[in-house]
């Protein structure tokens, strides 16, 4: 018993003195957001975010799914908008936004900056839809000025007929961000 109380105390010692670096970046980090405070595919209900020293990732995931590429809400003529605000944990506002809009091909993304800083130059983000509840971005962090860390909240107006009318607005989580993750570069 003895010898198991040495070799457990050692091992909480040299745990203590491994270096954040070395630790990782708590990633991936997931906020989850209420059922049922959106409507069908625009009710978010978990923003995941992650990053492993590539591109950072961001996850929304809904209630119902919705085709990204060819589902009406993504048209034109639609008022879907899928805002995904991400901040460097400096202060509570975001410094880069991922706007998803509808286009001719269906979503579309871009990365602005939320301020004074130029908006950086693309290719700076892709979009994709590993299913139909899911719809995923991963942005370029040379276009986000090598953030330190980030964490990420997501605005989401639903048109789900892409006919002008908003059918629903949420946001997740419903307060703050997502749990803040390091930036491995």
């Amino acid at each position: 018993m003895m010898k198991l109380r040495t070799v457990v105390a050692t091992a909480l010692a040299l745990a203590s003195f491994v270096p954040p670096a070395a630790a990782g970046n708590d990633s991936p980090q997931t906020a989850v957001d209420p059922v049922g405070d959106g409507v069908g595919g625009g009710d978010i209900v978990a923003l995941r975010v992650a990053q492993d020293g590539g591109p950072i990732e961001l996850r929304v995931r809904t209630r119902e799914g919705n085709n990204i590429r060819t589902g009406p809400a993504w048209q034109p003529g639609s008022r879907s908008q899928l805002v995904l605000n991400m901040n460097n944990g400096s202060d509570g506002r975001p410094q880069w936004a991922v706007i998803i809009t509808p286009s001719p091909s269906g979503a579309r993304a871009r990365v602005v900056w939320v301020g004074p800083a130029p908006d950086p130059t693309p290719p700076c983000v892709g979009l994709s839809q590993p299913s139909p509840a899911f719809i995923q971005v991963r942005v370029r962090q040379v276009c986000l000025g090598l953030p330190g860390a980030f964490r990420a909240f997501a605005r989401y107006r639903y048109d789900r007929g892409g006919n002008g009318t908003v059918d629903s607005s949420d946001r997740a989580p419903d307060f703050g961000y997502t749990p803040t993750i390091n930036i491995l570069n």
